[in-house]
């Protein structure tokens, strides 16, 4: 118990030290503070550019320089967007596209795809990027997804040669979905509108399958 008091006694006395220590500190800092507030006061005068004193009152003091020449040397940035920039073709991005398909990278593909069709909705390329898209999500297993796509390039772009072939594979994908008699209805309507194509010969084929006994 005498080593226990002993122990507290010393570390009240510790407390008190650091207390002291705490307050000098304290007695320092604002100090410290009344110069560094008073400094201003006494050195303003110190800072005034004796150039800018004029002995004729009437007279302009001058500008400085640095704050006339840059305004009117340097256009604003804005204004003038650098000559290397230069924005991508639809050709471009289609090949990219295609490219991409080609070496698997399927988001990647869709999003040129996808970014074709936003910037060049009516370009050459927009039926086939609109194909592609679909058949992205054909590959990838997404049958709904896909079935929307073909449907988009049968409505949207009647006239083109992607027609036939969007036709044919929204019948597959509706038999992946096992949706057989929209399948079989789609691929009908192929052969009714493309005799006699490849696309129609597939259909043909792939309805015998479905409905063996006819």
């Amino acid at each position: 118990m005498q080593g226990v008091t002993d122990n507290m006694q010393d570390m009240q006395a510790r407390i008190q030290k650091l207390a002291q220590q705490m307050t000098d500190m304290q007695n320092t800092l604002q100090q410290i503070n009344a110069h560094i507030s008073s400094a201003p006061a006494s050195t303003a005068p110190s800072t005034s550019n004796p150039q800018t004193n004029n002995t004729n009152p009437g007279a302009t003091p001058d500008a400085p320089p640095a704050q006339t020449q840059p305004s009117s040397s340097q256009p604003p940035s804005s204004s003038q967007p650098p000559s290397s920039f230069q924005p991508i073709s639809g050709d471009t991005l289609y090949s990219n596209g295609v490219r991409d398909v080609s070496s698997g990278h399927y988001d990647l593909a869709r999003q040129e795809f996808s970014d074709y069709l936003k910037n060049f909705p009516d370009g050459p390329f927009a039926a086939n990027s609109q194909f592609n898209i679909a058949e992205i999500a054909y590959m990838q297993g997404n049958y709904d997804e896909a079935i929307t796509g073909y449907d988009h390039v049968i409505l949207n772009y009647p006239k083109s040669s992607r027609v036939a072939p969007s036709m044919l594979e929204k019948g597959r994908a509706l038999v992946q979905t096992h949706k057989t008699a929209s399948a079989q209805r789609e691929f009908r309507e192929l052969i009714r509108r493309f005799p006699g194509s490849d696309e129609a010969k597939k259909a043909s084929a792939t309805l015998r399958t479905l409905s063996p006994s006819r």
